[in-house]
Parts: C-alpha cells; sequence; structure tokens
C-alpha cells in the first residue's frame, strides 16, 4: 500500500487531494476561531477538576495542571485573545504589503 502511494501517480494524485482538502479544512477552521473566537474554558476547567490520574492515584502530569492554574485560567474571558480576528488582518496586511 505505502508502495502504491508513493510511486504510482494515481497513489500521488489520492494523497495529493487529500493534502489539500486537509490543509483547507485546516486552515478554515483556524480562522474560524480567530475572527469568531474560540473558548476552551470548559476543557481548562475539566483538566483542572478531573486531572489525569497515574496508577498509584497520583496526578500523572503534575506541571500540566500547574500550567493551567498559574498562566491560563486567570486569562480565561479576558481581552488576550484576539478579538474578532482584527489582529489577524494587520499582521495578513503587514506580510502581504509590498
Amino acid at each position: 500500500m505505502i508502495k502504491w502511494l508513493r510511486k504510482s501517480t494515481s497513489g500521488m494524485v489520492v494523497v495529493t487531494i487529500l493534502r489539500l482538502y486537509l490543509g483547507i479544512e485546516w486552515t478554515l477552521d483556524g480562522f474560524e476561531k480567530l475572527t469568531k473566537g474560540f473558548d476552551a474554558s470548559g476543557f481548562i476547567m475539566g483538566a483542572l477538576k478531573n486531572p489525569v490520574m497515574n496508577s498509584t492515584g497520583h496526578p500523572a502530569y503534575p506541571w500540566f495542571t500547574s500550567f493551567l492554574k498559574s498562566a491560563v485560567k486567570p486569562h480565561i474571558g479576558s481581552s488576550i485573545s484576539l478579538s474578532h480576528g482584527v489582529n489577524y488582518w494587520l499582521v495578513l496586511a503587514f506580510y502581504l504589503a509590498p
């Protein structure tokens, strides 16, 4: 199967179409997060309430829980995120300017 994908023209076409489709989808989803906003507060609060436990019953990733508590949680709902994609358009205009 891998040999077919790498060596045959039809396999390369299939992979190219798949890569283009995924790239377009991921780009559009990222653009939507920039313009319409993205709220991960449910994930963050769930990760803080129920951290992943290892086999001994202790948190498996205490550094991640600490990072969420100290660096992420204080900024939930603040204006630190890109507001309505304005910053995105400014950066895009900067890079496209001659």
